[in-house]
């Protein structure tokens, strides 16, 4: 299965965003995002097509910022990934560069 990802992709390595809510002493909830050994939170809990377009990009539109350590894992937090956005927008991309239009 990743050998055909790779060939959809050209064989390009793209870091997978991760992100969970935490919640803060006060109860307001927060994103917090892990992407290529880096963390990063966000003031607010983001809309999943806002944390989807990867912790690189949302640090570039100033949405998120580093974390100097990560907040605490609660342990029923289950952690989702960006990983059918990578793969949508790579196939996209590619078959834009073939003729195809969306």
């Amino acid at each position: 299965m990743f050998e055909r990802i790779a060939k959809m992709s050209d064989g390009t390595m793209t870091h997978l965003t991760y992100t969970r809510v935490a919640q803060r002493a006060d109860g307001r909830k927060f994103s917090v995002l892990n992407e290529g050994g880096k963390t990063w939170v966000a003031d607010r809990k983001l809309k999943e097509s806002e944390w989807k377009k990867g912790a690189a990009a949302l640090a570039k539109e100033g949405k998120i910022h580093v974390a100097a350590a990560p907040p605490p894992i609660p342990a029923d937090t289950v952690p989702m990934n960006n990983l059918d956005a990578e793969i949508a927008s790579t196939v996209r991309a590619k078959a834009e560069s073939l003729g195809v239009s969306y």
